[in-house]
């Protein structure tokens, strides 16, 4: 072992291949092989990875706290940090409130970013404990015409774009002259559609977003330990209380559902 001593703590990447650098693969098959999916998850008291696999856990972090970060941490970090590049003084707009979103939330302000969040009325308040400047009820009907009014017809520099189907074509009305969409989600359907000429007049850049590789994993916590962000989570459950885990992922948290090994005390 040259990576890491005995003792260190450690936390594994989603996507083990992908070290850093574009994805691999090719236009037929891209290389997509994560952890729970092509290979074995680490939903277990005890697991066994290649060094390579795995990266020193942030110092600031609880082992709790720093188990959130693999795909929902990395995902939002390679999105606006290492694809959108988000400057200070931009506007993003992050849609929901999920793991990925409040991420996306506490990255973007960490960037200088002026941030509007778009959810469920019941959920934005956590986003504004994160830091969103501004929030707005995802059911307006006027919701395109909401984000105008708060950006003075600018729009968003830079959309976490989480839906998917046909939303994609919001994404693209509220996205300001030479804006990015970084589309992480598919809630709404995976056949994403949006009108075109929006999308040319305003020269609309639109990124895929499959998590991120081990760089930008060690970056996000680099910045984590410098910043000392904490990750949101919404609720801790011991390991035999799973199903109750999983059926409270399968109704939509407010962050991270997190599986605690940690001891219980009598």
């Amino acid at each position: 072992m040259t990576r890491f001593q005995v003792g260190d703590r450690v936390i594994s990447t989603f996507t083990p291949d992908w070290i850093d650098g574009e994805r691999g693969g090719d236009a037929r098959t891209p290389a997509y092989r994560t952890l729970g999916g092509y290979y074995p998850g680490v939903l277990a008291e005890y697991v066994a990875l290649p060094q390579d696999w795995l990266v020193e856990a942030p110092r600031t972090l609880t082992p709790t706290e720093a188990s959130t970060l693999p795909c929902a941490g990395v995902t939002a970090w390679f999105a606006l940090v290492e694809r959108s590049r988000v400057r200070p003084g931009q506007i993003v707009l992050i849609e929901g409130t999920g793991g990925v979103s409040l991420f996306g939330v506490q990255i973007a302000k960490m960037q200088g970013a002026q941030v509007i969040v778009s959810g469920s009325p019941d959920k934005l308040d956590t986003a504004r404990a994160m830091g969103a400047d501004h929030l707005i009820d995802r059911h307006r009907e006027d919701w395109v015409q909401a984000i105008y009014t708060l950006t003075h017809d600018h729009g968003a520099d830079h959309v976490l774009e989480i839906v998917g189907g046909a939303h994609l074509g919001q994404a693209v009305e509220v996205a300001a002259v030479g804006g990015t969409i970084l589309q992480i989600g598919a809630l709404a359907g995976f056949d994403v559609s949006a009108p075109a000429m929006p999308l040319m007049l305003k020269d609309v850049t639109i990124h895929g977003i499959g998590t991120g590789h081990r760089r930008s994993l060690e970056r996000l916590i680099t910045a984590i330990d410098r910043a000392e962000m904490k990750p949101a989570i919404d609720t801790r459950y011991p390991m035999a209380d799973l199903p109750a885990a999983l059926d409270h992922l399968d109704r939509g948290p407010i962050g991270k559902i997190v599986i605690d090994l940690t001891p219980r005390t009598p």
